[in-house]
């Protein structure tokens, strides 16, 4: 139990850092963040969650996600670490309407497309372990 929270500590630093390197730009990179191989692997295996079976919708529904998620409907997020930041990426989880892009598979991406309910729905662990994630994804 001590070795988990020092895990979700550590965690909480990270993302501080992250948020403090950014510069509210949804252009910019984050910053490599170095986890030990079993820090890595439990926040991988957190936001793989989310992304199959995620509440209210996974996300698999509608992004792909490298080649974890095929989705057709919403932005690929193969590569979103080389044009967004971790707030960026925090603010589209949590409120989905802030800035709409313009192209989606489909075509020009539709307002109010994602649920908003991700705030309320997911818990604080998996929020921090998909921004985690999202921002590890340079389609490398």
């Amino acid at each position: 139990m001590i070795r988990l929270i020092g895990l979700w500590a550590g965690l909480l630093v990270v993302l501080l850092v992250l948020a403090a390197c950014g510069d509210g730009d949804a252009t910019t990179t984050s910053e490599a963040v170095q986890l030990s191989g079993e820090e890595a692997a439990a926040l991988e295996k957190v936001a793989l969650g989310v992304i199959a079976g995620g509440k209210p919708l996974p996300c698999s529904e509608c992004h792909t996600i490298g080649k974890v998620a095929f989705g057709k409907i919403g932005p690929d997020l193969t590569n979103i670490a080389t044009r967004a930041d971790a707030a960026y990426i925090r603010e589209s989880i949590m409120d989905p309407q802030a800035v709409i892009v313009e192209n989606c598979p489909s075509g020009p991406c539709i307002p109010d497309a994602m649920p908003t309910l991700y705030a309320q729905a997911l818990t604080e662990e998996e929020i921090d372990a998909l921004v985690w994630y999202l921002t590890g994804l340079t389609g490398e």
